[in-house]
This record gives structure tokens, C-alpha cells and sequence, in this order.
């Protein structure tokens, strides 16, 4: 029995450190990528994030990892105008992901990021999220 508990906690433990890395990886990623462009958060873009968010799931176990960035209601708009004009990351993304591939991939809606940042209402329809608040969007 302690022979099986002990191997339980060793691969628990092995797993647990994995994902720390992963995290810990990914985190520096995103800092050096805002200190080679001389960018200060929110307002970084991480190029080829496709390619290192992939190495941290697999190294972690983890099914998704995204970048969200905080952003309030003082950089609300800048933020909002920085994600329209550096979208150009999400094709980059897909092109990785896909392989460059044009075939029918149902896993992934195609279109440009919302100028906004949005709610759903009761239909399912987006309208702007009412602030002052702190968001979290899913950036890459």
C-alpha cells in the first residue's frame, strides 16, 4: 500500500513541478517579448505564441493556455484600438496551428477580434461591457 501511495505522490508531484515550469515559461516569454519591444502591458504581443503556448500545454498536461492581459477602464480604449491594430497575431496563430493547411477545421470561427470588449446578452448578441472595471480578455 505505501509502496502504491508513494509512487501516486511522486507522479503527482512530477506532474505538479510540470506545470510550474510550463507557467513559469510561458511567463517569461511574455515579459521578454514586452522588453524586446520596448512595450509596457497591457499593450504586448507575443510573436509566434501558437508555437510556446503548444510546448507549455504539452509539458504541463494542460488543455489551453492564453495570455489575458488586465486591463481597466483608464486603458480601456488604447487597449481596445492596440488589439484592432495588432491582430495580425491571430492568423500568424492559425496558420501554425492549422500547419497552413485551407481544409474544413471546425475547431476554429475565422474573423477579426471584436473592436470592443463585450458581454453577451440574453439573445447571445455583444454589446460593449458597461465600466469602470478591471477586464481580463482573452488575447492570445
Amino acid at each position: 500500500y505505501f509502496s502504491f501511495a508513494h509512487t501516486i505522490e511522486d507522479a503527482s508531484q512530477f506532474h505538479i513541478t510540470n506545470m510550474n515550469l510550463a507557467f513559469k515559461n510561458l511567463g517569461e516569454i511574455i515579459t521578454t517579448a514586452a522588453q524586446a519591444t520596448n512595450a509596457s502591458f497591457p499593450f504586448v504581443t507575443v510573436p509566434k505564441f501558437e508555437v510556446y503556448g503548444r510546448h507549455a500545454r504539452l509539458q504541463s498536461g494542460i488543455e489551453t493556455f492564453t495570455f489575458n492581459p488586465f486591463i481597466t477602464d483608464e486603458t480601456r480604449a488604447a487597449w481596445q484600438a492596440y488589439s484592432i491594430q495588432n491582430q495580425g497575431w491571430l492568423k500568424e496563430s492559425r496558420d501554425i496551428f492549422l500547419g497552413g493547411d485551407e481544409g474544413n477545421h471546425q475547431d476554429y470561427i475565422d474573423g477579426p477580434i471584436t473592436p470592443i470588449i463585450w458581454q453577451r446578452q440574453a439573445d447571445g448578441s455583444p454589446i460593449p461591457t458597461p465600466g469602470p472595471d478591471t477586464y481580463a480578455p482573452v488575447w492570445q
